[in-house]
């Protein structure tokens, strides 16, 4: 009888941890190739791009100003899941949104490899054309 109620709740400790310890490790890669103090590069009229970023990676507020310019929306999507031999591209697709505003977003696009300011300067253009 007892088995009954410990094992489930055993299951669900085990189901909780490991998202603990994967939900941890994503942010331990993004901390360990853009560290904390890291002089930005951006510019106040970024600001809505960098939480758009945020909101699409599922990054902690202010995690976006610690990226280069020069970082591809590719290259942070492998910082954040090293095992992308298991790729899930939701977040990339999250992030596409905005380039795609009426249409199918494509799964691999090119704009994966523009670098982030390029994408900034695009994403404001498109908001403007939007307003």
């Amino acid at each position: 009888m007892l088995q009954i109620i410990f094992y489930p709740i055993l299951l669900l400790l085990c189901a909780v941890f490991i998202f603990w310890w994967t939900r941890g490790m994503r942010m331990r890669c993004f901390n360990k190739a853009y560290p904390k103090g890291t002089q930005s590069c951006w510019m106040v009229e970024d600001a809505l791009f960098l939480e758009y970023l945020e909101k699409a990676y599922r990054l902690p507020k202010g995690a976006a100003m610690r990226l280069p310019e020069t970082t591809t929306p590719m290259e942070l999507y492998l910082v954040l899941y090293p095992e992308h031999c298991i790729y899930d591209a939701n977040e990339n697709i999250n992030f596409l949104r905005a380039f795609y505003p009426s249409q199918p977003v494509p799964m691999h696009s090119e704009y994966l490899t523009f670098q982030f300011r390029t994408l900034a300067q695009l994403w404001q253009d498109l908001q403007s054309h939007e307003a």
